[in-house]
């Protein structure tokens, strides 16, 4: 029998929605992109990074915050995720149609809402 110790981290507490993208159907070929909560680990290392690019920068916007978050979240059917890091601001390229339908279902799922992220993106 299980402690409640490892009932409670064995749980499967973050939540996943599958999320269309129609703009790179072709691109998908099939495949399904889901978008994930943050873990708390992950959650403490993107806004550290954000505080940290916003001190820098001042009061001006946190350039690749919608990417950013789009990258940390989007994964594939299997849980994995798709992009890197390093793959932000070539994500930040691309249309903002798709990337916004990705970054609303990542604010929904890691509870940031319409304030929160104007705060943090400085508008």
């Amino acid at each position: 029998m299980l402690t409640l110790r490892e009932r409670l981290l064995a749980a499967a507490d973050r939540p996943r929605e599958k999320v269309e993208v129609p703009e790179w159907a072709e691109a998908l070929a099939g495949e399904v992109l889901h978008v994930t909560a943050m873990s708390s680990a992950e959650r403490d290392v993107w806004e550290q990074e954000l505080l940290e690019k916003k001190k820098a920068g001042g009061a001006a916007m946190v350039h690749g915050f919608r990417a950013a978050l789009v990258a940390l979240c989007t994964v594939d059917a299997d849980g994995r995720r798709i992009f890197t890091d390093a793959d932000v601001y070539a994500l930040g390229q691309k249309a903002d149609k798709p990337v916004d339908r990705l970054f609303d279902a990542a604010c929904r799922l890691n509870g940031i809402g319409v304030k929160e992220a104007e705060k943090i993106e400085g508008n």
